[in-house]
């Protein structure tokens, strides 16, 4: 009775091992690549005022929307289902196949600098609807429930200003020129500041002026923040700086933990001068941080840089007599795309892997003139609707 029971056993395990054998020896596909790891890229037309899409190779470009005034900053949403885009002064928000634009700032001028909430379901931007006054508001996709977190003084231009969405949902940071001390111009400084989307008191991180010693403030040139952008790990903020004694002209960019609230992790990462056009608002990417958070990607002077959080490892990947603008990692963080103007005149957008290497004209069309980038995962539909025209809503 033992032995058919042994036996029994015994034939199990053997089939056991050979099921187990032949599984292992078969070589097992990986998955398919997906053509879409890097979505695609979103470009303005200034010379026709069109927003176009295309893919990372510069392949099947497609015009999305065209309109009569000026159309800029255009950001793909999180999930990859919307587009929105400033034209003179408000914000649109459409399907990412270009059909059904929605104006959810509507009846009001002097909004810019807008950013997506992580669930892409609402935008903080800063608007100056309140008696001149610079506030962040927050609004949803569709118009809606228009918020203001924000309550300003109007006392210089930066009030509350550049809001940007931490990726993990929680925080806002924002520029502001809320604290009462006066600089040796007779300039209020704007400190960067973090707080929660549904309101209440902000906490300061920056402390940049006045500095004090022993009570007294020592006069020394007064610099603003603006442009913060969030690493994605959401542990970060780097942030360009104005100085008020050289014209408000950006000095360099800085990078800080976004827990610090005394400052002393505030670390300058470049002393170039990034930009001389902060007043133009509607430029609003001036740095951008790789998918992983492990670099950061910045014009300065007349180049394309990439940079370690620690300042270490800055690489010039393109750079010349030329200009260079606009700077964006693509998805994966393998490139960076940027906008490129000859002296000739024109502009075109240029990919470069983030080691410097592969540098190549993605658009080609030397007859027009490219002005934002931006690149993300969304992928667009198939075109469902033709290129609408927008009407200018400038007085």
């Amino acid at each position: 009775m033992k032995f058919p029971s042994f036996f029994a056993l015994a034939l199990v395990c053997l089939l056991s091992v050979l099921v187990l054998t032949s599984t292992a020896s078969t070589p097992q596909a990986p998955p398919p690549p997906d053509p879409n790891v890097n979505g695609k890229i979103l470009f303005t037309l200034n010379s026709s005022h069109e927003l176009w899409v295309m893919n990372a190779d510069g392949s099947s470009r497609r015009k999305l929307i065209s309109v009569t005034g000026e159309l800029r900053n255009p950001k793909g949403s999180p999930d990859g289902t919307k587009i929105l885009f400033e034209q003179d002064y408000n914000f649109y928000v459409m399907s990412a196949d270009g059909c059904t634009p929605i104006n959810i700032t509507p009846n009001s001028t002097g909004n810019y600098a807008a950013d997506w909430s992580p669930d892409s379901t609402k935008i903080a931007f800063t608007s100056d609807r309140d008696g001149g006054r610079s506030n962040i508001y927050i609004v949803n996709t569709d118009g809606s429930n228009l918020t203001k977190i924000t309550n300003s003084d109007g006392v210089t231009i930066f009030s509350n200003s550049h809001p940007a969405w931490s990726p993990d949902g929680t925080k806002i940071a924002f520029s502001s020129s809320r604290d009462p001390q006066v600089d040796d111009f007779g300039t209020r400084a704007a400190e960067l500041y973090v707080m929660s989307p549904t309101g209440g008191s902000p906490t300061r991180l920056t402390h940049t002026y006045p500095q004090y010693n022993g009570g007294q403030p020592i006069p020394t040139e007064s610099h603003s923040f603006i442009y913060p952008v969030w690493s994605p790990d959401s542990t970060k903020i780097a942030a360009v700086r104005v100085s008020h004694a050289d014209s408000y002209g950006l000095d360099g960019f800085y990078v800080i933990n976004a827990s610090d609230t005394s400052g002393e992790s505030l670390r300058r990462l470049s002393n170039d001068g990034i930009y001389n056009d902060y007043l133009d608002s509607r430029t609003e990417r001036k740095v951008a941080w790789s998918a992983d958070s492990s670099k950061i990607t910045y014009r300065s002077g007349n180049g394309i840089y990439v940079i370690n959080p620690d300042g270490s490892g800055k690489t010039l990947l393109s750079g010349g007599s030329s200009t260079y603008e606009d700077p964006v990692f693509s998805p994966d963080g393998a490139k960076i795309a940027y906008i490129y103007l000859p002296a000739s005149g024109g502009s075109e957008i240029y990919s470069v892997n983030a080691d410097g290497s592969g540098l190549a004209n993605i658009t080609n069309t030397t007859s027009l003139s490219e002005v934002d980038v931006a690149w993300g995962s969304y992928t667009p539909p198939p075109c469902a609707c033709p290129a609408i025209p927008i009407r200018s809503t400038r007085p």
